[in-house]
Parts: C-alpha cells; structure tokens; sequence
C-alpha cells in the first residue's frame, strides 16, 4: 500500500481501537479521508489476498456505517464520484460491487444447500471419502471474473487510483452519507446494426491504440461477455490477419466500440 492511502488507514485503526468494532465507523475524531482510506484499502488488500470471495468471507462488504448505508454501497459511490481519475479502475471495482449486492438472494439458496449437507456428518464409514458438494453462494462467488480484472490492472495503477481518491476527499465528508442505486435504469446504448456482438463494449478512443493493445482489450471483454472461445480466437485471426487499419475495421465489426458512457446512479 502506499504513504497516501496506508497513512490514512494507519491513523483510522488507532481511532477503531478506542470504539466496539462493529462501531468503528462512528469513533470520535474520525477524518472522512480515514474512512475512505479504509473502504478502499480493505477491499484492495482482501481481492488482492483472496480474491472477492476474501472480501466476503471476512465480513467487510455488508458491514454498516453510522446511518445503516452498507459498506459496498459506501465504496460504490466513492469510487464512481472519482471515476475520471481512472475509469477501468473505478468501472472493476463497480462492476465487483454489484456482483457483491446480488450475493444476499445467492444466501439464501446457500441456507437451503446447508439444511442438505453438513460437514463430518456421513452414513459413510470413511468420512475422509465423503463429499460435500459447495454451495450456490460458493459456486457463485468462485465463479466470477472480476478479481482477475482486479489484479491484471497492476498495483501501481491501483494505488494510485486510490491514493488519489485519499488525498482529494474533504476531510469532513463522509462515504456512508452517499447513496447508490445499483438496480437503478441506466440508459442502455444501442450498437449498429451491423455489430456481430452488440452486448461486448470496447472503448478505442483515449485508450492505447497499439494494434495487439486492441485485440488484448478486446479480447478480455470478450471473455467476459462469455463469449465462446472459438469466436474469440476466429477475431483474433481475422484482426491479425491484415494491417492496422484491418485491426480497427475488424474490431468495429465484432463488438460495440465507443459506446457512450453510461448514467452513473450516485448522489454525493
């Protein structure tokens, strides 16, 4: 972690000590850049340990805040009120944010599963043999890809989005007084006609415009989209396969390129 974002956290967990830790966020003297700090370090550390199923699993993403907000809703709207500063950076962390806030109805197939099946309990002889199949929640969070889209941004780039976000947040503000809407309506953008794959986004434009930089962005959105690999590598042949001009004529046919940006649901 670097000086900016750790310094913050550092002085927010003397504060935390003084105060029950489910009560944290309300301890005396608490700085709004402290609480930021500490909404963004403590995602970073846990994806980056553990991945996002870490972050769950340790109980950060639906702790509360002085006024009930949760702290994935907190960190939603922080990170979107800074998306200029890094907009793939902060557009990851959304996007693992709202995959967080669908996990209470997977729980509740997980409490489901668990009435089925219990650990070191077997009619078998051999418990060592026994089975225990993972549960819908487990599926679903082992499942996503967002924490590969986390790391691959690099931890310089990470850091710097959030040391960024530290130094510019007023020390009187507060995370949890923003709301967000993550099942709010966005305006969903049309693609041509013409666009094999309207639903994959690829931004061209304020972007690194080296011909193998386009197929790899490409490509990963892509993968994410789900894709068939067939598909993905039939472009990768065919955006290969002439100039560069051939790169972006063929990348425009594949996918939806320059979208318009989407309405971000947030009020500071």
């Amino acid at each position: 972690m670097t000086d900016i974002t750790q310094q913050h956290m550092d002085s927010a967990y003397d504060k935390y000590r003084t105060v029950d830790w489910d009560k944290r966020y309300e301890a005396e003297g608490l700085t709004g850049k402290e609480i930021a700090a500490t909404l963004l370090g403590n995602f970073n550390y846990q994806v980056e340990n553990g991945g996002l199923v870490q972050w769950w699993d340790n109980r950060y993403a639906f702790e509360k805040g002085p006024n009930g907000t949760s702290t994935h809703v907190a960190l939603a709207a922080l990170v979107t009120s800074f998306r200029d500063i890094d907009p793939e950076v902060a557009d990851t962390i959304l996007d693992a944010l709202k995959f967080v806030d669908l996990i209470p109805e997977k729980e509740a197939a997980g409490r489901a599963h668990a009435e089925r099946y219990s650990y070191g309990n077997s009619d078998d002889e051999d418990d060592d043999d026994f089975y225990v199949p993972q549960s819908p929640l487990e599926d679903y969070l082992e499942s996503e890809d967002v924490t590969n889209r986390y790391y691959e941004l690099g931890e310089e780039r990470r850091f710097a989005f959030m040391d960024q976000i530290v130094g510019a947040y007023p020390e009187n503000g507060n995370p949890f007084e923003a709301t967000f809407d993550f099942k709010a309506e966005r305006p969903v953008p049309k693609a041509p006609d013409d666009v094999k794959y309207p639903n994959v986004h690829v931004r061209l434009q304020g972007e690194d415009g080296n011909a193998e930089a386009i197929i790899a962005r490409t490509r990963r959105a892509m993968e994410r989209a789900r894709v068939s690999r067939d598909q993905i590598e039939a472009y990768t042949e065919q955006a290969r396969s002439g100039d560069y001009d051939n790169v972006l004529s063929t990348t425009m046919k594949w996918v939806y390129t320059d979208p318009p940006e989407s309405v971000a649901s947030f009020k500071m």
